[in-house]
């Protein structure tokens, strides 16, 4: 069997995804945190793990290795855990290497993760103007249009951000879970944060995407989500149509299919 090892390595989480070369199909995937004192050795163990988890039998098995990275200080590890442990070269994208035409000043300051969303976006929603909301450490609006012009976007702190910050900073203020308020007017601290929380930035990406829209002079366009808090906050966005949670993993795999590394 061949397989695409794809991996996108974010501020908070590293989440892997295994894909069928042949047909495409995500297989399996799965996810460890993100920790900037990991070893080689112990990112080995971990990968191994997930192996086992998902019973891929070494046997008969041909793999390649594309990473997407936002944390330039893992790069190193993983390059070396996978020649030193498993004798394969893998590959971390350049922003350079992603097709797309990107309309932005300094383009190598953009995330790999926001190009490599906005390349999923155009090969899933062909001909569409394109706004991708990614709900991660930072909360990012990624504007793209149908002619598959990358054309900038915004960025915001990210749900947890904005939720561990407030905890640090007032005190009287408890930790709470994230869970979906029942109703608006919160009648106690915890239901406050929560509708915050959830009617706060369903609200601002509602407003955001009508600003973009307006802006551009859009008629017709498309909002995909995509992030882990994707799929709780999407009930609360009037604009958000799709949800994919692994749209970065899914333009690694589309961009492996079209330059094959």
């Amino acid at each position: 069997m061949r397989l695409l090892v794809a991996i996108d390595i974010g501020n908070t989480n590293i989440t892997f995804g295994i894909f069928s070369k042949k047909t495409g199909e995500l297989l399996n995937s799965g996810n460890i945190n993100t920790d900037l004192s990991i070893t080689t050795e112990e990112l080995a163990i971990k990968y191994r793990d997930l192996k086992k988890l998902w019973r891929i039998e070494q046997n008969n098995i041909e793999e390649e290795v594309l990473i997407c990275s936002v944390v330039p200080q893992l790069n190193y590890e993983f390059l070396h855990m996978f020649e030193k442990y498993f004798k394969l070269k893998a590959h971390i994208i350049e922003n350079g290497e992603i097709p797309l035409e990107v309309e932005y000043d300094f383009p190598s300051e953009i995330g790999t993760d926001r190009l490599i969303n906005a390349f999923a976006g155009v090969k899933l929603f062909a001909n569409t103007n394109l706004i991708i909301v990614d709900f991660g450490t930072a909360t990012t609006l990624d504007v793209v249009s149908r002619n598959k012009a990358y054309l900038g976007g915004v960025i915001l702190p990210g749900i947890i951000t904005s939720l561990r910050s407030l905890e640090t900073k007032a005190a009287k203020l408890p930790h709470i879970h994230l869970s979906p308020p029942a109703r608006v007017v919160g009648k106690n601290t915890v239901e406050c944060i929560r509708s915050g929380v959830f009617h706060g930035y369903g609200g601002m990406i509602d407003e955001l995407v009508n600003r973009i829209v307006s802006e551009e002079k859009w008629c017709d366009f498309l909002v995909i989500a995509t992030g882990g808090l994707s799929r709780i906050i999407k009930d609360f966005s009037k604009k958000i149509a799709s949800i994919d949670p692994y749209l970065t993993l899914k333009g690694i795999y589309y961009l492996w299919k079209e330059k094959k590394f």
